[in-house]
C-alpha cells in the first residue's frame, strides 16, 4: 500500500490534535480530583483551652475575635491577604 504525501500529512495532523485533546481530558480529570479533596473548614487560633466566650468583634474596617478564658483575655485581629487568618493581637492575663 503507497501513500502520498497529503494523505500522510493530514494523517498526521489528526492523530496530534487527537492526542491534544485526550491530554486535555486527561489534565482535566486529574484538575477535579483535585478540587475533591476535604478541604478543612476551620483554622486553629493559638492555644485555647478552657475557653469560656467568643465573639467577633468588628470596629471600622478591621474584625477581632475576643475570646475568654478562664484566667486572660486574647485578642486576635483578622489578617487579610496574603495570610487569612486571625493573628495575636493582645493578651492580658487575669490575676
Amino acid at each position: 500500500m503507497c501513500l502520498d504525501t497529503d494523505t500522510f500529512n493530514y494523517g498526521v495532523m489528526l492523530f496530534t490534535r487527537l492526542t491534544l485533546i485526550l491530554l486535555s481530558i486527561v489534565i482535566f480529570q486529574q484538575a477535579q480530583t483535585i478540587d475533591k479533596r476535604p478541604k478543612t473548614s476551620f483554622v486553629a487560633v493559638g492555644d485555647l483551652e478552657n475557653c469560656i466566650h467568643y465573639k467577633v468583634v468588628k470596629y471600622e474596617k478591621i474584625k477581632f475575635l475576643v475570646i475568654a478564658l478562664k484566667d486572660s483575655i486574647e485578642i486576635y485581629a483578622w489578617a487579610p491577604k496574603p495570610y487569612h487568618k486571625f493573628m495575636a493581637f493582645k493578651v492580658s492575663d487575669i490575676t
